[in-house]
């Protein structure tokens, strides 16, 4: 999206990769401090609400914030790297449905995560017991080797000793 003035950019539709209206731009969110654009603010059309889970109002429509590395191309239209219900956005009401989905998703998420954690609480237990065991066996290897004859020396034969009563001269 470099090079476009925001008066090129509002007012245009925005597609998605598999050619479905998102809805048009209304304005841009800018990072105060870097100028860099964030994100686009698109009005959403009222036919694409359900396919984004997004609630129907009464009149009108839902903005939504598009982040601009979904942006895939800027000519007539925006044209999006993804597909409809593959789409990265921020805001909107969700339907009752999509937020009890989301909710059960964060559910299953926080679950694997505790799951995740106590298995790797009982890797580590399990590593720190066999470093114990290793620890007690060369000590009890070290103390037997200590008290136990050594098997590299030979027997030494014991020492005789041999009284001779002098000879007789005669």
């Amino acid at each position: 999206m470099s090079g476009q003035d925001f008066e090129q950019i509002s007012g245009k539709n925005v597609v998605s990769q598999d050619g479905m209206d998102v809805g048009d731009v209304t304005s841009l969110t800018v990072d105060p401090e870097s100028w860099k654009v964030l994100s686009l603010v698109v009005k959403v059309d009222r036919d694409a609400l359900e396919r984004l889970k997004l609630r129907r109002p009464l009149l009108g429509s839902q903005k939504i914030l598009i982040p601009v590395a979904e942006v895939s191309g800027v000519g007539k239209s925006i044209v999006l790297r993804s597909k409809i219900e593959e789409l990265t956005f921020y805001g909107g009401e969700l339907t009752e449905k999509a937020e009890a989905a989301k909710a059960e998703k964060a559910e299953k998420a926080e679950k694997a995560e505790k799951a995740a954690k106590a298995e790797e609480a009982a890797t580590a237990a399990e590593a720190a017991t066999a470093e114990e065991a290793e620890k007690t066996e060369k000590a009890a290897k070290a103390t037997t080797a200590a008290t136990a004859p050594t098997a590299d020396k030979p027997d030494e034969p014991e020492a005789k000793v041999i009284i001779s009563e002098p000879a007789d001269p005669s």
